[in-house]
């Protein structure tokens, strides 16, 4: 969608070629080390268009190197994705501003969660270069993570091969999630109460989805609470709406800085400002809305104007016509 509406916002390979074409607004002014890594990341990319140049790269082996390099970094530990680490890392990052450029959005999701995990991979080879190049210190260490293969660092909770007894898989499943219980409620349990320490304003659905998937099979409110493990309980003291607000109002500075950053050609409206947002027409909720008091005073900071756009857009122009 963002393609189709924002052809020359929206990032591929040609935005970074390097071929002495004008270059779009947010490659002017670049720093020294920028400059370089734009170049290099050039390089790479006509590197990948020789068949002798890394003959067994593929899908596969791109997504388990970065879940290699996030888990070398740190981001993911323990199969459990640790944001507060993740969101230090990049934003302390000397390339933020090209990751930002290139267009990977560093963000607290599931998907990004399991980009990092090596179950999803980034959309565009662009991004997909530069994030392994970024996790693993230069292009020199990716190219050899690359080459060990398709077996991540954590490969999950593995069950035997189904003997030859004649058991259905479905009820081979059943038996051995019924002979195994025990001991993965416990693992699961303890990863639990310690993310509860870790994130006091977690709802149970915030906290299940940094545990490993495997885990739904074990831990629910109420074997959890059976267990004497202590479960959030985020509805009836108004918790989950004050962090909904918190979490909206950064999203949206993040995104209208972002917006700024890209040289964004249409005003930066409140529609632009929540695209993207899981819940973009979170203020069409005539109950919910009233009660967002952070995210609004975010957006009636971050909305252009008008007269705003007009002159943000006659800084782009100009700065479209200076010569190289």
């Amino acid at each position: 969608m963002d393609y189709v509406m924002n052809p020359m916002r929206t990032l591929h390979a040609g935005r970074h070629c390097g071929c002495g074409v004008q270059p779009v607004p947010e490659a002017l002014g670049l720093s020294g080390t920028l400059e370089a890594a734009e170049i290099e990341l050039a390089q790479i990319t006509s590197s990948l268009l020789e068949p002798q140049y890394l003959p067994n790269l593929n899908h596969e082996n791109v997504a388990a190197a970065i879940a290699r390099g996030a888990a070398q970094k740190g981001l993911v530990q323990n199969e459990r994705f640790r944001w507060s680490a993740t969101e230090k890392f990049f934003s302390g990052h000397r390339l933020l501003p090209l990751i930002r450029r290139t267009g990977i959005s560093i963000e607290r999701s599931l998907s990004f969660r399991d980009i990092l995990k090596g179950h999803q991979l980034l959309r565009h080879p662009v991004e997909a270069i530069l994030l392994l190049k970024v996790l693993h210190d230069g292009w020199s260490e990716a190219s050899e993570s690359l080459n060990k293969g398709t077996e991540p660092p954590f490969a999950g909770v593995k069950t035997a091969n189904v003997s030859s007894s004649g058991l259905g898989l479905s009820e081979y499943l059943t038996r051995y999630k019924k002979e195994n219980f025990e001991a993965n409620f416990k693992r699961y349990a303890q990863q639990y109460v310690d993310l509860r320490k870790e994130f006091p304003d977690h709802s149970h659905t915030e906290l299940m989805g940094l545990l490993p998937s495997h885990a739904n099979k074990y831990l629910t409110e109420e074997s959890l609470a059976a267990a004497g493990i202590d479960v959030p309980n985020v509805k009836k003291n108004g918790r989950r709406i004050q962090k909904l607000d918190k979490e909206v109002a950064a999203f949206i500075r993040k995104r209208a800085r972002h917006l700024l950053d890209t040289a964004y050609p249409k005003r930066i409206s409140q529609w632009a400002l929540m695209s993207g947002f899981r819940r973009p027409r979170l203020f069409n909720d005539a109950r919910l809305a009233p009660l967002l008091v952070r995210a609004r005073e975010s957006i009636d900071e971050c909305d252009e104007s008008e007269e705003q756009f007009k002159q943000r857009k006659e800084v782009i122009t100009s700065s479209r016509r200076k010569p190289r």
